[in-house]
């Protein structure tokens, strides 16, 4: 692992081409704050006028003067946040993409002793892990540094006991003292260590459970393992008394061999029983104040021809549907426990590390990509990034719960998932790949790239989540690492 103070004194190079945007930052940073110093005044102004006698008619100007300067303090706030993430996001891009082809120019006896992929794929998880913990950072001393300034106002006007209170909790959340303690289930897989690199960076700490925790590796400093065998409740729930949330991603992997009844056993048995085992351990410590988070996906919507997909819509009939509709089942009785449970239905989750991005990219490395089938199939996709931050976000926002539809807003058709990635590499995508060549070589699980539904993520945008790659074209540069 590359020392963090190195990495600290590159990003703070990389951050002084964004000054002018730092200074607007500030310019957003002071109106917010002279915004809260005003409101204090009105409601004194407004209370003292209306002990006095004062007419409803002189009153209400005054009303909707606060509440104007409520709203426009929000949306400053908002910007302010929105900006120190594009700055650090921005930066750490940059220093992303100069370190990557830092180690691809090093000397070729350098690469005998560590080859250029693994050092490339442990400096992208350093660059982002400090990415994500900048802009946590920046959240936290902007939301928080605002709150100070109207605390210290709350103390100047006498309110004594209010202003202590809220300095305390406020405090103690910069401190970062109010962290979660999540257990993740299935925490080595793709979606796992990118979930595990983002609640460290936030602050929080994670407990791994696996199998074999002794064959485990490559996690951050302070993450714990575990053992369970994912089949019964036993064992585990010593360490559900002392988390405070449990993400399960644990199942096995849907596409890494034709479907025969067998194996389609196996893909539905792998969710199943774990779910079931652990919704029993939780029911068993008894401990309501534990959120779940249930993995799951769009298929349970069945192939859908075009139409958007909010998380109201009905299920499907078809495999997939059924293994996300039985998987969501076995852990619905932790909500009648009274537990807090979402359940994220995922897209394809696009990754440079695993999952289907390297199997896309493989026919354009030789000038053979294009659409499969007739290419007009939706294919719902999240960068990895986003769907880590989305589940974070899903964790700490206490008050969300059901299903959520963990794709991109801006879904896209096979073929224009094609014309990118040609796009983005520089390679023809115009070779179609025939429907029943699909279907002779995978057979029915060539359903998952013929096939698609449009979801949206109506509930996640609705609950105030902010996507880094709403686009697929911004998606794939950051992943493949092209600025052209």
């Amino acid at each position: 692992m590359i020392p963090v103070r190195a990495y600290l004194r590159l990003f703070t190079g990389y951050l002084r081409p964004f000054r002018r945007r730092a200074y607007l930052l500030a310019a957003v940073l002071l109106l917010t704050i002279s915004l809260q110093l005003a409101n204090p005044q009105l409601i004194r102004m407004f209370i003292d006028r209306a002990t006095t006698g004062t007419a409803a008619s002189e009153l209400i100007p005054i009303a909707l003067t606060f509440m104007a300067i409520a709203v426009v303090h929000q949306v400053l706030l908002v910007w302010a946040t929105y900006l120190a993430e594009e700055i650090g996001w921005s930066a750490t891009n940059n220093l992303r993409a100069d370190l990557t082809d830092h180690v691809m120019h090093l000397d070729m006896g350098f690469h005998k002793s560590t080859s250029p992929g693994e050092l490339i794929e442990r400096i992208d998880g350093d660059v982002t892990a400090l990415s994500n913990f900048f802009s946590s950072m920046m959240i936290k001393v902007i939301g928080n540094g605002v709150l100070l300034v109207g605390i210290i106002v709350l103390l100047w006007l006498e309110s004594w006991i209010i202003g202590l209170a809220i300095a305390t909790v406020t405090l103690l959340t910069f401190l970062g003292l109010f962290r979660l303690q999540v257990l993740i289930s299935g925490g080595s897989g793709l979606v796992g260590r990118a979930l595990v690199r983002e609640l460290t960076s936030r602050g929080h700490s994670c407990v791994i459970s696996s199998r074999r925790p002794e064959a485990v590796s490559g996690f951050p400093a302070g993450t714990e393992l575990v053992a369970w065998s994912g089949t019964s409740a036993e064992g585990l729930q010593p360490t559900l008394e002392g988390v405070d949330a449990v993400v399960h991603l644990a199942g096995e992997s849907i596409g890494a061999g034709r479907w025969t009844e067998a194996r389609k056993r196996s893909i539905l048995d792998s969710r199943t029983q774990s779910t079931r085992a652990l919704t029993a351990a939780l029911l068993a410590v008894g401990n309501s104040k534990i959120a779940l988070v249930q993995a799951s996906a769009v298929g349970f919507y069945g192939p859908r021809a075009g139409e958007e997909i909010s998380e109201d819509a009905s299920a499907g009939s078809d495999f997939l549907a059924r293994i996300c509709r039985e998987w969501e089942a076995a852990s619905a009785s932790v909500e009648e426990a009274g537990l807090r449970r979402v359940v994220i239905r995922s897209g394809v989750v696009l990754s440079r590390n695993g999952g289907a991005l390297p199997k896309m990219l493989m026919p354009f490395r030789f000038f053979a990509g294009g659409p499969l089938g007739d290419g007009r199939q939706v294919v719902p996709w999240i960068h990895i990034a986003d769907e880590a931050a989305a589940i974070c976000f899903l964790l700490e926002d206490q008050r969300v719960r059901g299903p959520f539809n963990l794709v991109a807003p801006g879904a896209v058709t096979n073929r224009q998932l094609g014309q990118t990635i040609g796009k983005v590499l520089g390679k023809p995508s115009r070779l179609p790949t025939p429907a029943f060549a699909m279907r002779m070589m995978l057979g029915e699980m060539s359903t998952l790239v013929l096939d698609g539904q449009r979801a949206i993520p109506q509930r996640l945008l609705a609950a105030g989540f902010g996507f880094r790659f709403p686009d697929l074209e911004s998606a794939l540069r950051d992943l493949l690492g092209s600025s052209s």
